[in-house]
């Protein structure tokens, strides 16, 4: 299981005037209702945003969810999250690579080391014209809804180094 977020925070020293433990708590919360919500062919997304200058966009390749499910994938080049709703109750969830970041937001080793150890599928390529997930993934019963949501804040703070939930937003899509 994992760490609740005010742990995570706790842990990581991120505490205090930069981060609120009751603004992560509340938007856990609120990705919880959301996740537990979905029906499936639903998807939602976690974006960080920036100003916009502080972001290129990219031309990524499409990731397997955004092609499945027809959405717009995150071309900001920032940072985000997606949970797709499938079959027999299963989430399908992509952190975004860097293949989808620009070059501010790339991931170092240590951060892609950390994707590893959160548990993080690698993304894959294989030939050409054949199938590509060039996002990181995880897939899980929905009933694991509060623990995918824990998951998601521990990525936003230890792998993407989010300070502030006013940075995030929660879309459908």
């Amino acid at each position: 299981m994992l760490e609740a977020p005010e742990e995570v925070m706790r842990v990581h020293g991120l505490s205090g005037d930069n981060l609120s433990e009751a603004g992560w708590d509340r938007f856990r919360s609120e990705l919880v209702g959301r996740l537990e919500a979905m029906a499936d062919g639903d998807a939602v997304v976690v974006e960080v945003t920036l100003p916009a200058a502080a972001a290129a966009p990219v031309q990524a390749e499409r990731s397997w969810l955004s092609r499945t499910f027809r959405s717009k994938p995150a071309q900001s080049g920032q940072p985000y999250i997606q949970f797709a709703a499938m079959e027999d109750d299963w989430l399908h969830l992509e952190a975004s690579s860097n293949q989808c970041l620009s070059p501010q937001f790339q991931l170092d080793h240590a951060a892609v080391a950390a994707l590893d150890g959160l548990g993080w599928s690698a993304p894959t390529v294989v030939e050409p014209g054949g199938f590509t997930a060039p996002n990181y993934a995880i897939d899980q019963p929905g009933a694991d809804a509060p623990e995918l949501a824990a998951l998601a804040v521990r990525t936003l703070i230890e792998v993407f180094g989010v300070t502030e939930v006013a940075a995030l937003s929660i879309k459908a899509v």
